[in-house]
Formats: C-alpha cells, sequence, structure tokens
C-alpha cells in the first residue's frame, strides 16, 4: 500500500508542473489572441501625428491601403417581429474595410459597408442570431443606422466584453482615430 502511494505521490508530483506549463502557454496563446483581436490583427496601427500625416492616411483609406478606425460607446439593439426591443451599451469600433477585430465563433467578419459583428456576450444580451437586422445608435449620426449581423466573436482574454464591431462607408468615418494596415509603404 505504501508503494502505491509512494507511486502516485511520484506520478502526481511530475505532472505538476507539466499541468502548470500547460495552463501558462493556454493564458499567453489567449492573451495574443486578445491582443491581436484588440488591434484588428493588422501589421501596423497608427494613431496620432501631424494633420499631414492624418490626411495622408486619409488618403490611403480612399486607395484601400489602409482602413480607417472610430471606436465609441453606444446602444446595439434588436427589434422583434412582435415589436419589443432588446438593447444593450457596447463598446462599437468602426472600421472603413474588412475587419478581423476579436476571435471569430460562428458566422464570418464583417467586410462589407453596413455589416456588424457582435461579441458573444452582446449577441446574447440582445438575444440576436446570425442574419438579424441590428440597430446601432452613438453620438455619430452618419454612424448610427441599421446593420446586418454576419459574425459572433469573443475576446479571447475577456468572454464577457461586450462590443461590436461594424462595417461603414469611408465618407463616414469623420475623425479617423486610428489607421490599421498590412502595407509596408504606408507606415514608411
Amino acid at each position: 500500500m505504501l508503494t502505491i502511494s509512494l507511486f502516485v505521490v511520484a506520478l502526481l508530483s511530475a505532472m505538476l508542473p507539466v499541468v502548470a506549463l500547460n495552463s501558462l502557454n493556454l493564458y499567453v496563446q489567449a492573451a495574443k489572441e486578445s491582443a491581436a483581436g484588440q488591434s484588428g490583427g493588422y501589421t501596423y496601427q497608427i494613431s496620432g501625428g501631424s494633420n499631414d500625416v492624418a490626411e495622408e492616411l486619409r488618403q490611403q483609406v480612399q486607395n484601400g491601403k489602409a482602413i480607417g478606425v472610430k471606436s465609441t460607446q453606444g446602444s446595439v439593439g434588436l427589434t422583434s417581429a412582435s415589436g419589443s426591443s432588446r438593447n444593450t451599451i457596447a463598446d462599437i469600433t468602426f472600421l472603413t474595410g474588412p475587419s478581423r477585430y476579436g476571435t471569430l465563433i460562428e458566422g464570418h467578419q464583417p467586410s462589407q459597408k453596413n455589416e456588424i459583428s457582435l461579441s458573444r456576450a452582446a449577441a446574447e444580451q440582445i438575444d440576436a442570431q446570425l442574419g438579424d437586422i441590428v440597430t446601432v445608435q452613438c453620438d455619430d449620426s452618419a454612424l448610427s443606422s441599421d446593420y446586418k449581423l454576419i459574425g459572433i466573436t469573443v475576446d479571447a482574454a475577456n468572454t464577457n466584453t461586450v462590443y461590436a464591431t461594424a462595417v461603414s462607408s469611408k465618407d463616414n468615418l469623420q475623425n479617423i482615430q486610428m489607421w490599421l494596415t498590412d502595407d509596408d509603404a504606408t507606415v514608411n
């Protein structure tokens, strides 16, 4: 009996570093996915700079070499066929091009004007399903509109985060706060 007990203790002692290392690896992977999701997964994230830099980046958006980003907080809602509505407050990111925000768990990332993805938490709060028309309201009337829900995402580091990512017209994004690009020439 003592031999079996010592064997079990030795086995558990040998497994403990493996379990701890595996947990650390899972945590590091979740942190990497979260960081990529929060920056849209693009190679370059550019913010700040002079008015000349901002104007050059706006031109890159028009030329399709960069994506403009505006973040705000607003209401995301869904109206049922019976006329009742469910709304939640969310952090909303508006883009002038394809999204790579969040880890996709259902559907696909928004890439066309008037498409939106919601975090799983936001979708659950308003009982939204893929294909639903989601109403977004925020402080910018040009961005407050109806969007087709085409993706459900999650922030790997915080699965309870309530957010939305929508693609809007290049003309709608006044006061762009940040630009995303994979194009080396855009940042040089």
